[in-house]
């Protein structure tokens, strides 16, 4: 009787010792299911932050001059000619990406040295417009052309140029408050007509604001808008580079 007691102490024992290894064994399981879980959570913020930082990266912004770039090829290769005569101005104006007018390549051609350019912010944007002048001597500099931004592609807004025969006049103007002026005249007899632009700082769109025919006067029309020559952009204002 007290062998059978003692094969029963043991197998008794025996029996708690395996139930405490399986209770164990079944509390350490979620244990490792969490690290796995938790191991994954960490994955995927990591793999998220990663994609996050990749576009962020993706669209650098452009420099103005590569904004424009088009701009500057029609420039480089008005001033790489050699020749100013009527046929050359003719072949080189149908050349560009932005044609001009004929007397205003004319006019580029008979003075390369005296071109230069400067980016300005003409209606607050953000959005720097390019300004392509001409100065001769000690007198202040003039506007040849100018261009806008209009999406994410250059446009001409106006030019600007005196014939050497005929006496067709067009003179472009720029305002501290953002208004262009752009004027077509004869100068024999005075008479001609003017547009007043604004760059809209909303769609990068540009506006006609009024558009007046005049005659006889001395300011290309400039005074009929309640404008003057103290309102104008003050161009050696602006730093400019040679091409």
């Amino acid at each position: 009787m007290k062998r059978i007691t003692t094969k029963a102490i043991l197998a008794a024992t025996l029996v708690l010792i395996l139930q405490g290894c399986s209770q164990q064994k079944a509390v350490e399981k979620p244990k490792n299911s969490a690290s796995q879980s938790q191991s994954v959570s960490s994955s995927q913020a990591s793999s998220s932050s990663e994609v996050s930082s990749s576009s962020s990266q993706e669209k650098p912004v452009k420099s103005d001059e590569d904004s424009y770039q088009k701009v500057f090829e029609d420039y480089r290769l008005l001033l790489s000619s050699n020749s100013s005569d009527t046929q050359a101005a003719e072949n080189l104006r149908n050349q560009l990406h932005f044609p001009l007018e004929y007397w205003t390549v004319d006019n580029i051609l008979a003075q390369p040295d005296a071109l230069a350019y400067s980016f300005h912010d003409l209606n607050g944007d953000g959005q720097k417009e390019l300004l392509v002048g001409a100065k001769f001597g000690e007198n202040p500099y003039h506007l040849v052309s100018l261009y806008y931004l209009k999406g994410q592609e250059p446009a001409l807004l106006g030019e600007s140029h005196a014939a050497s025969v005929g006496g067709s006049r067009v003179t472009l103007f720029v305002y501290r408050d953002g208004h262009v002026l752009s004027s077509h005249w004869q100068s024999g007899s005075g008479n001609g007509q003017a547009t007043l632009y604004q760059l809209s700082n909303q769609n990068q769109e540009l506006e006609t604001l009024q558009q007046i025919d005049f005659t006889k006067t001395a300011d290309a029309g400039e005074s009929q808008f309640g404008l003057s020559q103290a309102d104008r952009l003050d161009m050696d204002s602006l730093t400019w580079k040679k091409f």
